[in-house]
C-alpha cells in the first residue's frame, strides 16, 4: 500500500511539472483586426509617396462602378478628394495672407501641405441590404457613400445579404486612368452543397474576364481611383 501511495504521488508531480499553460498576453492591434473583420470592418490603405516626386500634381478621385449579371450599369459614382499636393495659390487670394507660415509644409515653395496615403474602409451600417464605405486622402477630405446590396434568394430560404471583398492585381498608373483597388461582391448559392460561398482567387485580374470569383458572383462593385495631373505645378 506505501509503496503504491509513493508510485501514485510520483505520477501526479509528474503530470503537474509537465503540464501545458496558456499565459494571457497584451492584446495586440492585429488581434483586434481579427474581430473588427468579424464584426464586419476592413480596411485597405495605399501608399502615395511617388506621387510626391517631381513638380506634377494630381487630383485625387474615388470612383464606384456597379456590375449586375456581368454586366456594368451605367451609374457610376464619383467623389473628389482633392490635390496630392496642396498650394498656397490654391487658396482664394484674398484669404492667403491669414494663412502662417507655420501651418505651412514648405512656406518658401507655397506648399500648404502633401497627401501620401489613401485608405478606403468599410464598417457595418446597421441594415443588411446596404453597406457603407468611406475613403479618406491623407491630410485631404474625406467622404463615404452609401452602397445598396442585392439579396440572393433560394427555394425556401429568407432573403441572404452577404458580401464579401477582395483587392485587386496591381495595375500599371496613367494620367486619368481608372485603377480598380478593391471588389465588393456578393456571395453565391452553391445549390449542390446547400451553401453560399465566396471562394477562389486571393486577388482580382483587372480585366474582370478570369477567375472563379468574377464568373460567380451575380452582383458586384469595383472601387477604384483616378489620379489626373492638376494644371500649375508646384512653384
Amino acid at each position: 500500500m506505501k509503496t503504491l501511495l509513493i508510485l501514485a504521488g510520483s505520477l501526479c508531480a509528474t503530470t503537474y511539472a509537465g503540464a501545458q499553460e496558456i499565459a494571457p498576453v497584451k492584446t495586440t492591434f492585429e488581434d483586434m483586426e481579427v474581430v473588427l473583420n468579424q464584426a464586419g470592418f476592413e480596411s485597405y490603405a495605399y501608399d502615395l509617396s511617388s506621387f510626391l516626386e517631381g513638380d506634377t500634381r494630381y487630383d485625387v478621385a474615388i470612383r464606384i462602378k456597379e456590375y449586375d449579371g456581368g454586366k456594368e450599369l451605367d451609374n457610376d459614382r464619383v467623389f473628389h478628394l482633392g490635390p496630392t499636393r496642396m498650394l498656397l495659390n490654391d487658396i482664394p487670394e484674398e484669404y492667403r495672407a491669414e494663412i502662417p507660415d507655420s501651418v505651412m509644409l514648405d512656406s518658401e515653395r507655397g506648399i500648404l501641405r502633401e497627401s501620401g496615403r489613401l485608405v478606403l474602409g468599410r464598417y457595418p451600417s446597421g441594415v443588411d441590404s446596404v453597406a457603407r464605405w468611406v475613403f479618406h486622402l491623407e491630410n485631404g477630405s474625406r467622404g463615404s457613400s452609401r452602397i445598396d446590396l442585392k439579396a440572393v434568394v433560394t427555394s425556401g430560404n429568407s432573403p441572404f445579404y452577404g458580401y464579401e471583398s477582395r483587392p485587386f492585381v496591381k495595375s500599371g498608373f496613367e494620367s486619368g486612368k481608372f485603377i480598380p483597388l478593391i471588389f465588393f461582391g456578393s456571395m453565391w448559392y452553391d445549390a449542390q452543397y446547400g451553401i453560399f460561398r465566396f471562394c477562389g482567387e486571393s486577388e482580382i485580374d483587372p480585366d474582370l474576364t478570369t477567375g472563379m470569383i468574377v464568373k460567380q458572383v451575380p452582383h458586384f462593385y469595383v472601387l477604384g481611383v483616378e489620379f489626373t495631373a492638376k494644371q500649375g505645378a508646384t512653384e
